[in-house]
């Protein structure tokens, strides 16, 4: 024997009442409210640390380079808007600002190996980040272990000239180990090229060290244990 059962409600439990649905409406609102900041500064970390990490790539792309072609490659950053080694603006495959360009110079002793981006000349480069900026804002003058150069990181380079005043670029020898070098592209000995270069997105701080033998490292600031973690 079989018995239809008929499921039934009554009329207040059909819906929601306006007043149910302004409160959870406004709990919602709140929650967003909450979740968009955190999103957002998620976000910005996330593309600060694919920055970092593409600048360390480019230091060991320049310096794989060098070893390859056996040709010196100029690392130039654009520090407090610097330019190569003569001031000519680094930009990139479009003609917009660069953050960094690396030159293939040449072989040493040739005619056109100066440290200056000539026409003909091979680059490559990595495009600005407007969310970012050079220097840092939490660290002060704490430098990023395995940065050992005397400058200071104020500027956002630690990177010397062969005379121990500032430089916004380092040089690969055909033999891959960085040293420092003037305007004139006199370069200096092995050692030289130890520094670092340090960016901000306003909420976290990054630098990326290059040792003496030419390896890159990224480091970030830990705001809670006053300290770079690498």
């Amino acid at each position: 024997m079989s018995r239809n059962i008929t499921m039934s409600r009554s009329k207040s439990q059909t819906g929601y009442s306006i007043a149910e649905v302004v409160v959870v409406a406004a709990i919602v609102g709140a929650l967003m409210a909450l979740a968009v900041p955190s999103t957002r500064r998620y976000l910005d970390d996330q593309t600060a640390t694919d920055v970092a990490r593409s600048l360390a790539h480019a230091l060991q792309l320049a310096r794989t380079e060098a070893l390859r072609t056996g040709r010196n490659h100029v690392v130039f950053f654009s520090v407090g808007g610097a330019g190569d080694a003569a001031g000519n603006p680094l930009l990139d495959s479009n003609g917009q600002a660069a953050a960094l360009v690396i030159l293939d110079d040449g072989v040493t002793g040739s005619a056109g190996q100066n440290c200056q981006i000539d026409a003909g000349e091979t680059t490559r480069s990595m495009t600005a980040q407007t969310n970012t900026q050079w220097g840092q804002s939490f660290a002060g003058s704490l430098k990023a272990p395995g940065d050992l150069s005397p400058m200071p990181l104020a500027t956002g380079s630690s990177f010397a000239r062969p005379n121990g005043t500032a430089a916004t670029w380092v040089l690969f020898r055909p033999d891959g180990i960085p040293v420092a070098t003037d305007a004139a592209c006199n370069p200096g000995v092995v050692g030289t090229g130890n520094g670092a270069v340090y960016f901000t997105n306003g909420d976290r701080d990054y630098a990326i060290t290059l040792s003496a033998l030419g390896a890159a490292h990224v480091h970030t600031w830990n705001r809670a244990t006053g300290e770079w973690k690498s």
